[in-house]
């Protein structure tokens, strides 16, 4: 599958799993502990996986922001140095 075809499906997915983690936890004392613990708990090991899905694949772009290659330095010529 194309890179750019699954971050189309897994931002979407991202953002529902980032409202879930947000909406479980302020009505945390309405909901029971049990469903609490299987949305919260087992919605933030999800999101997690996603994010991780999610920084993997913009790998690429996330190098060329914070990691730009360095200008390569050829080393002086000493003197004396025959070319």
């Amino acid at each position: 599958m194309p890179k750019n075809h699954a971050l189309k499906i897994l931002n979407p997915v991202l953002l529902l799993f980032l409202l879930l983690q947000a909406i479980t936890g302020f009505i945390h004392d309405q909901i029971p502990d049990k469903v609490f613990g299987v949305l919260h708990g087992g919605g933030g090991v999800l999101f997690v996986l996603l994010a991780i899905a999610h920084i993997g694949l913009n790998w690429s772009w996330i190098r060329g922001q914070y990691f730009p290659k360095r200008a390569r330095v050829e080393p002086a010529a000493k003197v004396g140095d025959a070319k």
